[in-house]
């Protein structure tokens, strides 16, 4: 439950990172339905970092890259390092 997304990855990868989180391609084209498909993705990270200002995930800035966590699963799971 967690999205590190690197500042150095390519499109390719960029793309499949975003992708692999459920629901949130169909939260964007659902809500925002007259955005151009190479516009998704953009929107797809918007939300995220939207969520996160609210407190509902985790986002860290690093050197490297921007880091989105589920801070829920995390108490669940009882895991260390909750930010």
């Amino acid at each position: 439950n967690k999205l590190n997304l690197k500042n150095d990855i390519s499109d390719k990868e960029y793309r499949t990172s975003l992708h692999k989180i459920d629901g949130l391609e169909n939260t964007v084209t659902k809500n925002l339905k007259n955005i151009a498909a190479n516009e998704v993705d953009f929107y797809m990270e918007f939300l995220l970092h939207g969520i996160a200002e609210n407190s509902l995930i985790s986002k860290k800035y690093t050197n490297t890259s921007i880091d989105f966590k589920d801070l829920i699963s995390d108490i669940f799971n009882d895991k260390d390092g909750i930010t």
